[in-house]
């Protein structure tokens, strides 16, 4: 349910902001904060999970209850956003779970069974006969979930890109540190947090 959550919740927080900084200046502001605030947390993350892990592992996921809660109480003073009738991007949407859910799978599974297992092998060819209907649905389909023309604008790709390398480089490194440190080194998780965030 948090994954869900955070699914739901990182896409749309910058059109959120969009929409309530019509003022371009307050709207930069507000993604200046916005973007203070993924930074101080996955720095922080792995020191808090850390400390947390001290009392129980499982005090990791708690800690997301009373932040979920606020949020939505928060959110529930807000004005509703407009809204613009569209019918549901079924297939976009399937298929898009299928590529993504096939790549992330056989990502995971390579690393233990090898990327010659018949598993990964086959997941991965789901991944991407998925993403290829994906691709040809979004062209044809009257409301596509992910409008193709997005791409023929020069200023759209650098930033895709740009922002895809940045999550890489920035969100994945603390986990991947955090499992270095512990796997590798035999530290605590709140020394490997500790580490991680320097």
């Amino acid at each position: 349910m948090q994954g869900v959550g955070a699914a739901v919740t990182m896409p749309t927080s910058m059109a959120l902001v969009r929409q309530a900084f019509p003022d371009p200046a307050r709207r930069a502001r507000a993604v200046g904060v916005w973007a203070m605030g993924g930074a101080v947390a996955a720095a922080a993350g792995p020191v808090l999970g850390g400390v947390l892990s001290l009392a129980s592992w499982r005090m990791i996921f708690w800690i997301n209850l009373p932040v979920g809660i606020l949020t939505l109480l928060l959110l529930s003073r807000t004005q509703h956003s407009p809204t613009r009738q569209a019918p549901f991007d079924w297939i976009g949407q399937i298929t898009a779970i299928l590529a993504m859910g096939g790549l992330t799978f056989g990502a995971i599974e390579a690393g233990d069974a090898g990327f010659t297992a018949p598993q990964v092998l086959a997941s991965l060819g789901v991944a991407v006969a998925a993403l290829a209907a994906f691709v040809t649905a979004q062209a044809k389909v009257v409301h596509p979930m992910v409008p193709l023309t997005l791409f023929r604008s020069p200023i759209v790709v650098v930033a895709t890109g740009i922002g895809f390398a940045f999550m890489v480089g920035f969100y994945e490194l603390p986990y991947l540190f955090s499992l270095y440190f512990q796997q590798q080194h035999g530290l605590s998780a709140l020394g490997a947090g500790s580490r991680s965030c320097r």
